[in-house]
Formats: C-alpha cells, sequence, structure tokens
C-alpha cells in the first residue's frame, strides 16, 4: 500500500542546529566575562542554568555539545541542571 501523502523529511537540518549553538556559547560567555575554557567550577554551574533559559537544550545532542564547551562530562551537565532546578 503506499501512502497518499508525500513523504519528507521534517528533521532540523543538522547545519542549523549548529550554526544556532555557537552563538548562544558566545552569548553566555559574554555575559560571564570569561571563555568557557576559563571557567571555574562554580562559574560553569552558573552557565549551565543560562544556557538552558535560551533554549539551548532544545537542540538534540545539545547537552555533549554543553560538555564539551565547558571541557566536563554530560553527567557533569545534567548535575548542574538538576542542581539549578533544585536551588
Amino acid at each position: 500500500m503506499v501512502p497518499c501523502w508525500p513523504l519528507f523529511d521534517a528533521r532540523i537540518p543538522t547545519s542549523t542546529c549548529t550554526m544556532r549553538f555557537p552563538p548562544l556559547i558566545a552569548e553566555v560567555e559574554h555575559d560571564m566575562g570569561l571563555p568557557c575554557a576559563e571557567m571555574n567550577r562554580s562559574q560553569k554551574q552558573e552557565t549551565v542554568p543560562l544556557l538552558n533559559e535560551r533554549g539551548a537544550f532544545t537542540l538534540r545532542k545539545s547537552v555533549e555539545d554543553v560538555a564539551e564547551a565547558l571541557g566536563v562530562s554530560r553527567f557533569t551537565v545534567y548535575n548542574y541542571l538538576e542542581r539549578a532546578e533544585t536551588d
């Protein structure tokens, strides 16, 4: 049986997501006053909720991207998110 509606790929192209993510990181680095690579632990903990407020975690694979930018593990990013929700 052949469907009667057109088939198409409804996913957002990866290039669209990757183009949106670096500006979010740059905005937060600007707000924090230093690059992610130079942030200490408490600054990284402040950065994750800021990214969350700006919708960074609605993008696929964004936790991995944030973890890479901050130089921490995915598990650490999830912990920072959880800590921010309980505070």
